[in-house]
């Protein structure tokens, strides 16, 4: 956010519509270049045309390994090009091209045509101006908040990465050798059961439109552990429960360039004002990349407009049962909050509870910030919250330690977050926008099943004490 910052023209911005002043930035994490099979975090930082808003995306996947090997710190994007572009950088050679026959190509076309190369892609959704356009880094669907849209603003279609260096050894190699050890076994303890197995269990999975919160065929997806909150979003959300009708949705999504997340509630939206159904649904997700479609009318659905909290669509959580991560996406933050996942269960929202939940959603801000800092992925998020037998400050300042070379305290990491989060506000101000929104009335209206202890009730004081908790860190 800092380079951003410092290579943004605020005046252009306001005067250009195709996000001249608007840099992008592209960085691998602090810990994404060592010899760590779990440490290929990267984060793409820029306006989102959407938010208007610095949004700040993180992938995990193989793209991470591509930057480091150019041996360089980021890459920032600036200006536009006239034409359909593309961006390589072979080792010391940075060139770009006119490449118009890509455009209007899928994602899937252009990584073929690109082997051997680490790209990062926009599909046609970027190049038609749908918001839920994403970006597509070594086939990881990355960024919601109409990322893609950012770079198709600059006619940049692919930016291919190809470099000589390898990872490099931690500074403290038997420091870190404990480290991994203690990884593999918080890993066995976790065992094998799946965030999708927890979720059933305890009942935040959002099912049918948001409106059950049980269902028995939900056994059907708690094998899948990687894009869960991908397969929730399209799957039982929207009454689907076969992993290989909904993993069709998914690959859609990544053809044509946009998020799962918000494309699932397009398609729910779809599903009730009767526009869509069955196999339909791939058919709409395939519009998003169209010109012309006799879906355009789901873009602009009042339906669609009710699931979103400001600008951003609903995750596939049920939030009546998940009050700090209600007051999350109340503050318009997308951190997947695990310690609540994976906590108790049940609608936990009692008088008296304001501040610990306020402190929990605090501290998975603070986790994420710190863990994009270090480009370690969600994964290990999830498994330092599951595990009570590690600190998670504690854990990740070893990491930094033996990655970094000079000694890193619990509150040093903790600081690291603390600077991320006092950026992204000071940003905030002087772009003169506001995060967050009020959550949808689907949430607060109507009781479940005659249960009034689902429903969610007044969370309005525990999104004022966690603002509160926030201010504390921006104004410190």
């Amino acid at each position: 956010m800092w380079l951003w910052d410092k290579y943004a023209d605020y005046r252009k911005q306001q005067n250009s519509l195709f996000d001249e002043g608007n840099p992008i930035v592209l960085a691998p994490g602090g810990l994404s270049d060592l010899d760590l099979s779990f440490a290929r975090g990267y984060v793409v930082v820029t306006k989102s045309p959407v938010t208007g808003m610095v949004e700040c995306a993180f992938g995990e996947g193989p793209f991470g390994s591509g930057l480091c090997s150019l041996g360089l710190c980021a890459i920032v994007l600036l200006g536009r090009q006239r034409r359909t572009s593309c961006l390589v950088i072979d080792g010391s050679r940075v060139a770009f091209s006119v490449e118009e026959e890509l455009h209007d190509q899928p994602c899937g076309a252009l990584q073929n045509h690109y082997a051997g190369w680490h790209i990062a892609a926009i599909g046609p959704a970027a190049e038609r101006g749908n918001r839920f356009a994403s970006l597509l880094c070594d086939g990881e669907n990355v960024g919601r908040g109409g990322l893609g849209l950012s770079f198709a603003h600059k006619n940049l279609k692919v930016l291919a990465l190809r470099g000589p260096f390898h990872e490099r050894i931690s500074y403290d190699v038997t420091d870190m050798g404990m480290l991994l050890e203690e990884y593999r076994a918080a890993v066995a303890r976790q065992g094998q059961r799946s965030l999708i197995a927890i979720g059933r269990e305890r009942g935040w999975i959002a099912l049918h439109g948001f409106n059950d919160f049980t269902d028995g065929r939900l056994w059907a997806l708690e094998n899948i552990r990687d894009r869960w909150l991908d397969y929730l979003a399209l799957g039982p959300n929207l009454g689907l429960f076969n992993p290989e009708h909904i993993s069709v949705l998914v690959r859609m999504c990544d053809e044509v360039g946009v998020d799962p997340v918000s494309s699932g509630i397009a398609l729910l939206a779809a599903r009730q004002d009767q526009l869509a159904d069955g196999p339909e649904l791939v058919e709409v997700v395939r519009s998003f990349g169209m010109a012309q479609s006799r879906y355009s009318a789901v873009m602009e659905s009042p339906t669609l407009a009710s699931y979103r909290i400001g600008a951003l669509e609903l995750p596939p959580l049920d939030l009546r049962v998940l009050p700090a991560q209600a007051a999350l996406a109340c503050s318009g933050d997308d951190t997947i909050l695990f310690e609540e996942l994976l906590g108790s269960g049940g609608n936990a929202y009692l008088r008296g509870d304001n501040l610990a939940l306020a402190r929990m959603a605090l501290r998975g801000a603070e986790i994420r910030m710190v863990m994009e800092t270090l480009g370690l992925p969600k994964t290990f998020h999830g498994l330092v919250c599951a595990d009570r037998h590690i600190r998670p400050m504690g854990m990740l300042a070893r990491l930094a330690t033996d990655g970094e070379g000079h000694l890193f305290t619990e509150d040093a990491v903790l600081e690291l977050g603390h600077e991320a989060m006092r950026m992204q506000d000071r940003l905030d101000a002087r772009l003169g926008r506001s995060r967050g929104g009020r959550i949808p009335d689907c949430f607060v209206t109507g009781v479940m099943y005659g249960d009034p202890g689902r429903n969610l009730v007044r969370t309005s004081r525990l999104i004022e004490v966690y603002r509160a908790l926030r201010s504390s860190v921006s104004n410190a």
